[in-house]
């Protein structure tokens, strides 16, 4: 346990003494048995010391003008996976061919009798493996070199890491906006950053001889240096504490403070480190946002949901209603120092703040999120938010609804969906199957009046297995259960089943069926075959269904990322009214030919899921009385011949 608890450099350091001590003895030349003894006994515990030292180490020889590889120890063989038994008995020229700078330094420690320490990249020739190794050369009598090589590439990589992260920490400080600081605990600055003389005028090293109190006005400097060393004994974090400050010119700046205690590791307080910005310009417009705020709160405390105001600048909450702070269990005084990524689940606070931005430009947002309370529990939230501006400041205005509670009234639903269509399935194919048996006369001679009442029956079955499919279809896309097996079909191919089933359908109500494809080489797509023909299939039957005359187009356009496919008709067409609706579910648009023609509803959103699911889009182009044009893509999954273009 003692040998366990030494350092690297104390093994080391016991494997050289214990072969000085052997070089010796052989060389006294001594033949008692008592002298073999303890030289035996001494080349064991070398040994024993050499094989358990953690660092991989490597005896080399002088062999002539050269030296050989000829030993390691079991470091040496975990490092290398167990490769460097087949190097020893190798020459260092051949080995280091390639760095001849071991090679020197390994005849540098020989000849000067002395140890020699480097740090370099290394390529073990063993694994492949590229490290940052900590090299020592060590001198051995009579005529070796034990060469320690320990991996140090996490070490390294942190400590460039660090000095990046300090680069890069520095950049930021010094062109920020910002004036960074921190002050002791007696209020005394410790640390200034450039910013400091763009606000205030002062170089950051005339700061470093005040105390912040000192740049407040003469006539508020004992008040406002009250209300600060109150804080300071809360030892609290604080956010846009609004406090005037005298400019090196006489002028007075207003400044918005925030700022965090700093601690050591034995939690005493040393002081703060925060942040100030230069709000002069925009103090008119605070006090004017002061001056609103009891009409502003007398009628949104009253809302039944959440209403947040953010700030667009610095992505802070900077007024919500008790609703907000009720519904995730915090009281006021916890909430006002949360940041949305506090409580915030979908989104990380990178992703957050680029949220914030898009809202910024599109000028409005819905959404739905996802927050977690203070007991954990994580509820569903709709969010509308909207850009509003109060005295020249944007701020997003963000209505947030608790919808957990229809959402599990929703997956309810669905469940029950689900069930029924599965348990459709079963009784539907065994009646069908029934049917079918009596009208192919197995069970005997049926006259014609319960030919055509059975086949009736049959086509019902099939419509009703139909809606089932449907449904049942439905509930996996939006349960996540739906996969596809995608492969490689060429459009022509494709087509020609399409063409195959659909041209009954399109004579028998004397219309006309177009395909157009691109006239190129053979285009390929890459999709799940069966999904793919599952849209063309509902958008072409809905094509001829509200067609009464004229014909129906397929047409098929590759352009520079994607494919495009069409299914054009000449029929009724949709009115605008019912055009944002259209691929929502259970949706029964306008354009009704009669009775028997209404479906379940879900064809539409079941093809725009699927679609969606390849990476595409689907959407219409339609005027009521001259037809429309179904359009849907398929993003970067084109190729041509045999080649797969990756656009």
């Amino acid at each position: 346990m003692k040998d366990e608890r030494k350092t690297k450099r104390q093994l080391i350091d016991e494997l050289i003494e214990l072969r000085r001590q052997i070089t010796e003895s052989r060389k006294s030349g001594v033949p008692d048995e008592q002298a073999e003894h303890v030289l035996r006994q001494s080349e064991g515990k070398f040994k024993a010391h050499y094989r358990g030292v953690p660092i991989p180490t490597y005896i080399w020889q002088r062999s002539g003008e050269d030296f050989v590889l000829v030993d390691y120890n079991d470091a040496a063989v975990k490092i290398t996976e167990g490769n460097v038994k087949d190097f020893v008995g190798v020459k260092a020229t051949e080995l280091y061919h390639d760095r001849p700078e071991i090679q020197e330094e390994m005849l540098q420690c020989f000849v000067e009798r002395a140890s020699i320490k480097r740090e370099m990249p290394y390529r073990f020739k063993t694994t492949g493996r590229t490290c940052y190794l900590a090299v020592s050369y060590v001198f051995v009598p009579p005529d070796l070199v034990l060469v320690h090589t320990e991996d140090i590439t996490s070490r390294r990589k942190a400590e460039q890491d660090l000095k990046t992260s300090e680069e890069r920490f520095r950049d930021i400080v010094d062109n920020a906006l910002e004036w960074i600081w921190e002050v002791d605990s007696d209020g005394k600055y410790t640390y200034a950053s450039p910013a400091v003389e763009k606000i205030l005028g002062y170089k950051p090293e005339e700061v470093l001889k005040k105390h912040f109190y000192e740049l407040y006005p003469p006539e508020d400097r004992e008040g406002l240096k009250k209300v600060a060393l109150e804080v300071f004994e809360r030892r609290h974090p604080f956010r846009e504490l609004i406090n005037p400050n005298v400019h090196k010119n006489g002028k007075i700046v207003w400044l918005s403070r925030s700022g965090l205690p700093i601690v050591d590791e034995k939690g005493e307080f040393l002081g703060y480190r925060g942040a100030d910005m230069d709000i002069t310009q925009h103090e008119k417009a605070e006090q004017a946002l002061r001056d609103s705020e009891e009409l502003y709160r007398a009628i949104f405390e009253q809302a039944a949901d959440s209403i947040v105001l953010i700030d667009v600048a610095t992505g802070t909450l900077v007024e919500f209603n008790d609703k907000t702070h009720e519904n995730l269990g915090y009281t006021r005084e916890e909430f006002q120092v949360m940041k949305i990524p506090d409580f915030e689940v979908t989104e990380s606070p990178e992703e957050v703040w680029k949220h914030i931005l898009r809202i910024v430009k599109q000028g409005s947002d819905t959404f739905e999120t996802k927050h977690r309370t203070k007991s954990g529990e994580i509820r569903d939230i709709l969010v509308n938010s909207r850009i509003i501006s109060i005295s020249g400041r944007q701020f997003i205005q963000g209505i947030w609804r608790d919808v957990t509670e229809e959402k599990r009234v929703d997956r309810l639903k669905d469940e029950f969906v689900s069930t029924v269509s599965h348990e459709f399935g079963t009784p539907i194919s065994i009646a069908k199957e029934g049917i079918t048996l009596v009208l192919d006369g197995i069970l005997g001679e049926i006259n014609e009046k319960q030919k055509k009442f059975l086949g009736t029956a049959r086509d019902n079955m099939d419509r009703l297995a139909l809606i089932a499919s449907d449904l049942l279809d439905m509930s996996r896309i939006e349960a996540g259960m739906m996969q596809l097996r995608q492969k490689s079909i060429s459009i022509k191919s494709l087509m020609q089943r399409l063409i195959f089933s659909f041209e009954p359908k399109v004579k028998r109500k004397g219309l006309k069926l177009e395909v157009n494809l691109p006239k190129k080489e053979e285009l390929h797509i890459y999709v799940d075959v069966d999904r793919i023909t599952q849209v063309f299939t509902n958008l072409v039957d809905n094509a001829i269904k509200f067609t009464k005359e004229g014909s129906v187009e397929i047409s098929i356009r590759a352009k520079e990322d994607e494919v495009e496919c069409c299914v054009a008709d000449t029929g009724t067409g949709i009115s605008r009214e019912n055009l944002s609706g259209l691929f929502d579910k259970f949706t029964q648009f306008g354009r009704r030919a009669g009775p028997g023609q209404k479906g379940t509803g879900l064809g539409l959103a079941i093809s725009k899921r699927i679609v969606e699911l390849h990476g595409g889009r689907i959407w219409v182009e339609s005027e009521f009385g001259k037809g429309s044009m179904f359009y849907f893509s398929l993003p970067g999954l084109v190729f041509q011949g045999n080649e797969r273009d990756l656009r």
